[in-house]
């Protein structure tokens, strides 16, 4: 998806399931320049791994991809992979605030700003050769690591 800050600080997030778990991609949080992976249990985007300070701008367009395999959490700002989260061994959480009343594939938000969003696009991925190639030889994925 495209998004554009207009004012304010956090201005593009997604809300997005990660298995049967949620987490969020906060863009532009915690006064303004911060990206990363909000609750992967049980840390903040603003104090964790995936922590990338930005100095993002008003009124400009930033591409933001966010793509969830089995075994990664990965996002780019525009053509720069910033996040690359490896999921075995850990937990998401989203806060309960976020729950309510949302059941779709992804959401995004603005906090405490406002902000234009376009371009918004959701595939979802091919089954990759591994996870096609193990189960056909009667071996779990998690086995063969």
């Amino acid at each position: 998806m495209e998004a554009m800050r207009r004012n304010g600080a956090d201005f593009a997030s997604m809300h997005f399931p990660v298995g049967d778990e949620k987490c969020n991609l906060v863009v532009g949080g915690f006064g303004g320049d911060i990206l990363g992976l909000d609750f992967p249990a049980p840390q903040r985007a603003n104090n964790n791994e995936t922590t990338h300070p930005i100095a993002f701008e008003a009124n400009r367009w930033y591409t933001i991809r966010l793509r969830v395999s089995d075994d990664r959490v990965e996002g780019w700002i525009d053509s720069d992979k910033k996040i690359d989260f490896e999921r075995r061994g850990r937990n998401f959480a989203s806060p309960h605030f976020m729950d309510a009343g949302w059941d779709g594939p992804l959401a995004a938000y603005a906090w405490n700003g406002a902000a234009a969003i376009r371009s918004i696009r959701i595939r979802q991925l091919k089954p990759s050769l591994e996870s096609r190639f193990w189960p056909a030889l009667g071996v779990a994925a998690s086995e063969h690591r």
